[in-house]
C-alpha cells in the first residue's frame, strides 16, 4: 500500500483512507471576551453558529431574530461552553486526521449507497498517522 501524496497536507491511501492536517476543535466559555475576533474566526458572534451547529447566545437574539434561525441543532447561550474550529491555532496546533471512506447509511435519490469521509483518529506526530492510515487501509482489503 503506497501513500499516494496529492499536496503537502493530504496523503490517500488507495481513496480509502485519508491523512490530512487540520485545525482542531476547541471549547470555550461562549461570552463577549471570547467572542471577539482577536480571539476567534468573525463567524463566531451572536446569532451565528458554533463549530456542532449551534445557534449562539440565543437567549439574547431577539423574537424577530430567533424567527430568522434555525435551532434545531441546539443553542449555545451566555456562560456556556461553545466549540470553535480553531483556525488560527490560538489555542491548539493543528492534528494530522486519518479518515476513512465509510457507507454512511443513506441512499442517494437512484438508491444507491452514499460513502463520505468520515474521520476516525488524530495525532499529533504526522509519522503514527501515516502509519495508523496504511494499517486501517490495508485492513479494508
Amino acid at each position: 500500500m503506497n501513500e499516494n501524496w496529492l499536496n503537502e497536507n493530504l496523503c490517500s491511501f488507495d481513496e480509502k483512507v485519508r491523512v490530512e492536517i487540520g485545525p482542531q476543535i476547541i471549547e470555550m466559555p461562549c461570552n463577549d471576551d471570547n467572542l471577539r475576533n482577536e480571539v476567534t474566526h468573525p463567524n463566531y458572534r451572536k446569532g451565528g453558529r458554533d463549530a456542532l451547529g449551534r445557534i449562539i447566545k440565543y437567549n439574547e437574539l431577539t423574537d424577530d431574530e430567533r424567527d430568522q434561525v434555525d435551532a434545531s441543532m441546539g443553542v449555545v447561550n451566555d456562560g456556556e461552553t461553545m466549540a470553535c474550529v480553531d483556525w488560527r491555532e490560538k489555542h491548539a496546533p493543528k492534528l494530522w486526521k486519518v479518515y476513512k471512506w465509510v457507507d454512511s447509511g443513506e441512499k442517494d435519490k437512484q438508491g444507491k449507497p452514499v460513502f463520505r469521509w468520515t474521520k476516525i483518529n488524530e495525532f499529533v506526530d504526522k509519522a503514527e498517522a501515516l502509519e495508523f492510515a496504511k494499517a486501517t487501509a490495508e485492513g479494508m482489503q
